[in-house]
């Protein structure tokens, strides 16, 4: 008797963490599932949380690519010289804001969850402490509108200005993005694979695939 294959464990970090529920979990894949593509369709069964993570394929399509990359033994990046826009952080980590800025990086983007009371005490230290750093906010329509109304009218105006824009605050729609625009005078961006049709938006965002 053949001996059994042992478990898989996955890591999920930022939205899909949240979007999961948990961090980590170990399984025992189905002898059908043999690539990263049926991975991603396996896991999608798990629970609601998982259906919800990899509801849009394309925003994991780089763990495929990179997955077919690594058993053939190419380089994704190989003479492949990317321009430093912005750095992008993970989490709200002093340290972290110290070191891009001192890599001379003029514009920060910060992956924002579902504690705005703790990620608004953490940008007014940092947009006081850096004024020149200019913000980008990451929510991965993980937060209701009325939320971030909260969170934007908790900022100072003076210190709200410092936030080129806000992406995917919560789930688009036209009219809910217009009244939050409105309200709260920062420009929202959108995914452009997540909502195509985004006349709502004042920013879009495209990611090379």
């Amino acid at each position: 008797m053949a001996d059994a294959e042992p478990p898989l464990t996955i890591l999920y970090f930022a939205w899909l963490r949240e979007r999961t529920g948990t961090s980590q979990e170990s399984v025992i894949l189905p002898a059908e599932v043999g690539t990263v593509g049926e991975l991603i369709a396996w896991l999608a069964t798990r629970s609601p949380g998982h259906a919800s993570a990899f509801a849009n394929r394309r925003t994991v399509r780089c763990a495929e690519m990179d997955g077919v990359a690594r058993e053939n033994e190419v380089s994704l990046f190989e003479e492949m010289e990317v321009p430093e826009s912005h750095a992008t952080l993970t989490v709200d980590d002093h340290a972290d804001v110290v070191r891009a800025v001192e890599a001379g990086f003029k514009t920060i983007k910060l992956k924002g969850g579902r504690d705005l009371e703790r990620l608004a005490e953490f940008f007014d230290d940092m947009a006081g402490e850096f004024p020149s750093v200019r913000w980008r906010l990451d929510f991965n329509e993980t937060c209701a509108a009325e939320a971030i109304t909260g969170f934007l009218n908790s900022i100072p105006k003076e210190l709200r200005r410092r936030i080129a824009f806000l992406e995917d605050p919560c789930p688009y729609a036209e009219s809910t993005w217009s009244a939050l625009k409105q309200t709260t005078g920062v420009r929202l961006a959108v995914d452009r694979e997540a909502a195509p049709i985004c006349s709502a938006a004042q920013v879009m965002v495209l990611k090379p695939l």
